[in-house]
């Protein structure tokens, strides 16, 4: 059971990246099949760490039985964690899954976050951990998955994550592959922003059915960017309403996205105001430059 603050008295809270995984469909196993889930997941894991350069602290994972969590050092840079994890688990997945039918093969949901913990007790502890393991255990995640037979896993981004890293461009990440998500009132971690991207050999950008089976649509992601991993400022905005075209930013609300003159807007909005981008004008907070003229080079 993950803790709360009050109950780890005494020790600094440090910054750390949260990597958390669960196994999709592991209760439906008899014991032998957990077993033998558990100590492949287990393997994955520490190679998947190893391949990418990726240290612990303290060394492996706390194990949560049908998956677990772990902590990495500022040591290790967050873009990396995002682009390696990922990518080195759904490699060995498929190594693993090869040849076996549907019903024995592992995928998984897994969770990047960072933010501050502390040990209590052999453990840690900490509101990092708490999100990390809020989002592991989100339903939209399930969703996702069931709804994604061609991915091997589902990975879910916090906010804080997703800003420090896919938002800048890091690693060749790109934004075009995530759809924004927020968990639901009433659920536990409720208004922990999200942003979710389903990695098999390559990575995609959850289809809008599956969007819809977790939630995720105008409605659900309605939310999404308006904060934090724990709601605070940061997060990017999610699209207002229908389907965006891959790879495009929504124009912000009262924009002329289309009619008369066909323009093609760009919308940017950051802690420091926003900016929307058209043929010959710029907007910067609202008041507009223009015309412009660009030349190249």
């Amino acid at each position: 059971m993950v803790g709360e603050e009050n109950d780890m008295p005494g020790t600094d809270l440090l910054p750390f990246a949260v990597i958390a995984a669960d196994i999709e469909g592991f209760t439906s196993h008899l014991p032998r099949g957990q077993a033998d889930l558990r100590a492949d997941f287990l393997d994955l894991f520490g190679t998947a760490c190893a391949e990418a350069g990726v240290v612990l602290e303290p060394a492996g994972l706390s194990d949560r039985g049908d998956g677990g969590f772990a902590l990495v050092g500022t040591g290790t840079a967050r873009a990396r964690l995002v682009s390696e994890i990922p990518r080195r688990l759904s490699m060995g997945l498929r190594r693993r899954n090869s040849g076996r039918d549907a019903r024995h093969r592992m995928r998984l949901r897994l969770v990047l976050h960072h933010g501050l913990a502390r040990p209590h007790r052999g453990d840690w502890l900490g509101p990092a951990v708490n999100t990390a393991c809020r989002l592991a255990d989100a339903d939209a995640g399930r969703r996702l998955l069931e709804e994604s037979p061609e991915a091997d896993l589902v990975l879910l981004l916090s906010g804080d994550m997703y800003r420090d890293t896919v938002a800048l461009g890091e690693e060749d990440l790109d934004p075009a592959d995530f759809a924004p998500g927020v968990i639901p009132d009433g659920a536990r971690g409720a208004g922990i922003a999200f942003w979710a991207t389903m990695v098999g050999r390559r990575w995609l950008r959850p289809a809008p059915a599956a969007l819809a089976a977790a939630g995720m649509g105008s409605a659900g992601a309605g939310s999404a960017g308006a904060g934090s991993a724990e709601t605070g400022p940061g997060a990017p905005p999610p699209p207002h309403g229908g389907a965006e075209a891959p790879g495009r930013s929504p124009a912000p609300p009262g924009s002329d996205a289309g009619g008369g003159e066909a323009r093609e807007k760009r919308y940017s909005d950051r802690n420091s105001g926003a900016v929307a981008m058209g043929r010959d004008s710029l907007a910067i907070n609202g008041d507009v430059h223009g015309p412009l003229t660009f030349g190249s080079r």
